[in-house]
């Protein structure tokens, strides 16, 4: 058993699921590798970021933070300044983002064990070099624990 693994696959089904945001767009692409040129937009990429492990001081439970990133990149072609409208997209979908963590997506467990989504961060909105120009991105870090008793 991979939690890590069942967690990421669980999120990317998750990201798939995102409604539309107001004016009608729709995630096109959703990667879970380190792919950085994407053909359509927007894209989500989904990387684990990190795992630990520790034990509570009585010793009975376990908690396994796994760390991912959730990237946002919109395309914004040959502009070199986002404007307003693009902007607004992307936290748009930042927000339909955290409203879809709040929903029952996490894998299931059994007896005590359980997934807790931790403190969840943006960070600031930036652009990077795109194949068809230039896309405005922001990366969420997204915690999850995962409790079992020892």
């Amino acid at each position: 058993m991979s939690r890590t693994k069942d967690v990421k696959s669980a999120l990317v089904t998750l990201l798939g699921t995102l409604p539309a945001t107001s004016d009608g767009t729709t995630v096109q692409s959703i990667v879970g590798s380190g792919q950085d040129a994407f053909e359509q937009y927007p894209t989500v990429r989904v990387l684990p970021a990190g795992i630990s492990l520790s034990t509570d001081e009585a010793g009975r439970w376990q908690d396994y933070t796994m760390n991912f990133i959730v990237s946002l990149y919109l395309d914004m072609g040959q502009a070199e300044i986002p404007d307003e409208t693009v902007v607004n997209t992307l936290i748009e979908f930042q927000d339909l983002l955290f409203t879809a963590l709040n929903s029952d997506w996490l894998p299931e467990t059994t007896g005590n064990s359980h997934y807790n989504i931790g403190d969840t961060a943006v960070s600031a909105i930036d652009t990077t070099t795109s194949k068809t120009g230039v896309a405005l991105f922001c990366d969420i870090q997204l915690p999850v624990t995962y409790r079992e008793a020892i």
